[in-house]
């Protein structure tokens, strides 16, 4: 799990920004301002391997939040054979 700090203040409403976490990024766990007063609704929100989110519908996010993400795999990439032990 990496926690990433996302200062978006000063941008307005936003409705779409990126994580640092290194992809591919497989979950969003939440949204939540830095003092958490403010917390957005995750499943209304959609999360790309490389790490852009997007907020499909509800309240846009603003200030500063922290993002906590589960970057890896879900799978073993097609292609990528079983390790062989000699």
């Amino acid at each position: 799990m990496i926690t990433d700090e996302i200062d978006l203040c000063g941008y307005g409403e936003v409705r779409e920004f990126s994580v640092a976490a290194d992809p591919p990024v497989i979950s969003l766990t939440s949204v939540v301002s830095w003092d958490a007063a403010i917390t957005w609704d995750v499943t209304t929100m959609r999360v790309s391997p490389g790490g852009i989110i997007r907020v499909m519908t509800g309240p846009p996010v603003t200030g500063l939040v922290e993002s906590p993400t589960s970057p890896g795999t879900s799978r073993v990439p097609s292609g990528t054979g079983a390790a062989r032990w000699s």
